[in-house]
């Protein structure tokens, strides 16, 4: 049997936590990668910006060895003459109006820490996740090496530029920021030896790099997902939609909740959420009087939770600690984004629960050759299309949980945990020539659980 790979992996979203999308891709990527050898973490960003608690974690279940930030926008060229005068401000206003091509630098002091750790642990494979952390990190010149991305930066503006909640301003400067990002991608995808992608459509943007797409699939805890109880026939008497609010032998019908579950950290969730609350709303509620909205996720800011949570029918939830139970007691879930990178996780974890989706056109990119309009998925073009789903499928049980048994069918075909780690395992044996599990990789919960 082969020797085991040593591994070193970088990113900038760790693994734990499995709370946000990003967090769980990392894991993902992470679990495949212990695989096939002992993998070690380093994480480009600040120790203090997580408890103690999940650096044990961390250091327990995923090898961490260290943490270094990534430089600040406003510390980079002519911008640091003048960030002691306003450090967040300057620092926003580089993120936004500097150049893109300072993003695809090398930071001198976490590509030192990097190279340290690597020449000192004689790793195997370099694997880096988004493109900024890989230049960043410098490695581009450790070899062979592997780079995740999952959010395009050119996809990001150009989805910018046609989402209806961008300002005049915000369109100029994605613009602005498009043009440099079509010139400094191929440049810096030629720097790796293979990378990730999460959808097939991203490939134009990376030149003649070695490519294979690496999709994202339902975070799955303890195993593969369970469908949700029928979407009348939830468990739990104290959520809207439960037992009691559908009566125990009245039809499926009358269950009348909605559910969105997000990362509010994520700028194209709040605008999507404040988007549908203002032009969707209202005319549901109307059409549907006994409709409820249940929000949940990560990062809603007070404000914005009263503002929410002024909505006739609307329940702010903050995070969500049991998903199962908010997702067995929903008709189905909601995704109304309309810009940002890569695809809506939450789209696949809805169906992998039994719970169709009524998505934004945007929402759907990346599935489109799987979960589509009327088989899956409602797909919604215009604001008159989200309220016509919602409506649809509020007063129309069966069709709701037609299209909520076929995505749930496509999903588990199509993205697996397995085919993730099958990708993964493919693209080893492509960058070091060897494959399969080797003997006396480090067993842990976080790094070996398939």
């Amino acid at each position: 049997m082969n020797k085991p790979l040593r591994i070193l992996f970088v990113t900038k979203s760790p693994p734990y936590p499995h709370t946000i999308g990003g967090n769980q891709r990392s894991a993902l990527i992470y679990r495949a990668l212990a695989q096939h050898g002992s993998v070690d973490l380093v994480l480009a960003i600040r120790r203090s910006e997580l408890p103690d608690s999940h650096i044990d974690i961390l250091e327990r279940d995923y090898n961490l060895k260290a943490c270094s930030p990534l430089c600040p926008p406003g510390k980079r060229g002519l911008w640091r003459l003048i960030r002691p005068l306003h450090p967040s401000f300057v620092d926003r206003l580089a993120q936004h109006a500097g150049s893109v091509k300072a993003s695809y630098k090398q930071d001198p002091f976490l590509s030192a820490q990097v190279e340290e750790i690597w020449r000192t642990g004689k790793y195997d494979l370099f694997v880096g996740r988004s493109l900024s952390v890989f230049k960043q990190a410098g490695g581009d010149v450790l070899h062979p090496n592997a780079l995740d991305v999952d959010d395009m930066a050119t996809d990001v503006y150009r989805s910018r530029l046609s989402s209806p909640q961008s300002s005049l301003l915000e369109s100029i400067v994605a613009r602005y920021h498009l043009v440099q990002a079509r010139r400094s991608l191929k440049k810096a995808f030629a720097c790796c030896d293979l990378a990730w992608l999460a959808k097939e459509e991203d490939r134009r943007e990376t030149g003649p790099t070695r490519v294979r797409v690496l999709p994202n699939v339902p975070w799955e805890n303890d195993g593969p997902v369970q469908p949700a109880a029928s979407a009348g026939e939830a468990e739990d008497p104290e959520i809207p939609g439960g037992k009691e609010r559908c009566g125990r032998e009245g039809p499926a019908a009358l269950n009348q909740t909605v559910l969105i579950v997000a990362s509010f950290y994520h700028k194209p969730n709040v605008e999507g959420m404040d988007h549908f609350l203002r032009h969707c709303w209202p005319e549901i509620r109307q059409a549907v009087p006994g409709g409820r909205l249940r929000v949940g996720g990560t990062g809603i800011e007070n404000r914005r939770a009263v503002s929410w949570g002024a909505h006739p029918g609307v329940e702010v939830l903050g995070f969500v600690k049991d998903l199962d139970k908010e997702y067995a007691a929903c008709a189905f879930t909601i995704e109304p984004v309309y810009w940002g990178g890569g695809t809506n996780i939450k789209v696949l974890e809805s169906l992998a629960h039994g719970r169709t989706c009524v998505v934004t056109r945007f929402g759907q990119r990346g599935y489109e050759d799987v979960l589509r309009h009327g088989d899956s998925l409602w797909v919604a073009e215009t604001d008159q299309e989200m309220v016509e789903g919602c409506i649809r499928l509020l007063t129309d049980t069966d069709r709701r949980e037609g299209l909520a048994r076929q995505g749930r069918r496509l999903v588990e075909k199509h993205f697996s945990r397995q085919k993730f780690f099958d990708v993964v395992a493919e693209s080893i044996t492509v960058l070091t020539g060897r494959g399969g599990v080797g003997s006396g990789c480090k067993q842990s919960s976080g790094g070996t659980r398939p």
